[in-house]
């Protein structure tokens, strides 16, 4: 037994980022991109993201909306994405160790 608490407890502790994206009406400037730390999603010209640890989710968003139509284009959507918890296990068993007797 690797664990034996709360689903919530789990990714807390083992995905301590959260996934931001941003959908902008038009395709965002290379360099407000990286001004911003954020990568084109599967390659999408219009669709951003950033990893950003949990409590600085808030802030970091904010930041982002607060440029939209300034130095960033529209941004039609926003979304906030917790690590898949199948992600969070996959990584918890590449870490732990197998003791064969």
């Amino acid at each position: 037994l690797l664990y034996d608490g709360s689903l919530r407890h789990l990714v807390n502790k083992y995905a301590p980022d959260k996934t931001i994206r941003f959908e902008f009406s038009q395709e965002a400037d290379q360099e407000a991109m990286m001004r911003y730390g954020l990568t084109p999603y599967n390659g999408s010209a219009t669709i951003c993201q950033k990893k950003v640890s949990r409590d600085q989710v808030s802030v970091f968003a904010a930041s982002v909306l607060a440029q939209s139509g300034l130095g960033l284009p529209q941004i039609r959507d926003l979304s906030i994405e917790e690590t898949p918890v199948e992600d969070v296990i996959r990584h918890i068993f590449k870490r732990s160790t197998v003791v064969v007797n």
